[in-house]
């Protein structure tokens, strides 16, 4: 299970780390070097994180191509011992359940969901905690943001700092 953190501006995580860092008891020379080090590489981590431009995937499980991907059917692996099922249908849903897995893992977003069927032209993902987001997928690229009563236009994910959302950290 990986760690989450909450997604704040870039600003309030340097300001976290130093304040961690510097609360800190550590040695002199080498040691204090080596934890200034470990500090600037997770802040310029985070801040190339939250320069990445939003992707459907990191909310939902997608394939490569950015394309929903549903669990796979499970009534697969409880008919095992059926003649019905032969070795090429066991295998496709092995990769099937290992391509869901795969996409589960790229997913950083905690706690989106699909709160209606998507169409040919736009996903809709909906997170409801601190705030109520709504993140329209439109097929064009264009990514709207619905909060409270108010639509934004949104690029990365830096424009969702602020909102209470929990990012999955290594």
């Amino acid at each position: 299970m990986k760690k989450t953190i909450e997604l704040v501006s870039c600003e309030d995580y340097v300001l976290q780390e130093v304040k961690e860092y510097q609360s800190k008891d550590t040695l002199q020379g080498m040691a204090d070097v080596i934890a200034e080090g470990a500090v600037l590489d997770r802040v310029s981590k985070y801040a190339r994180l939250l320069k990445q431009p939003l992707t459907l995937g990191m909310f939902v499980p997608c394939d490569s191509e950015g394309e929903l991907l549903e669990e796979p059917d499970d009534s697969m692996n409880h008919g095992i011992s059926d003649s019905s099922v032969n070795d090429s249908d066991m295998y496709l849903y092995a990769c099937q359940c290992t391509g869901y897995q795969q996409a589960l893992e790229r997913v950083i977003f905690e706690g989106f969901e699909i709160p209606y069927p998507s169409n040919e032209y736009s996903t809709v993902v909906r997170f409801v905690g601190k705030e109520f987001v709504e993140l329209n997928f439109h097929s064009k690229g264009i990514i709207s943001q619905f909060i409270g009563a108010t639509y934004f236009s949104i690029t990365s994910i830096s424009d969702l700092t602020g909102l209470g959302l929990k990012i999955k950290v290594k």
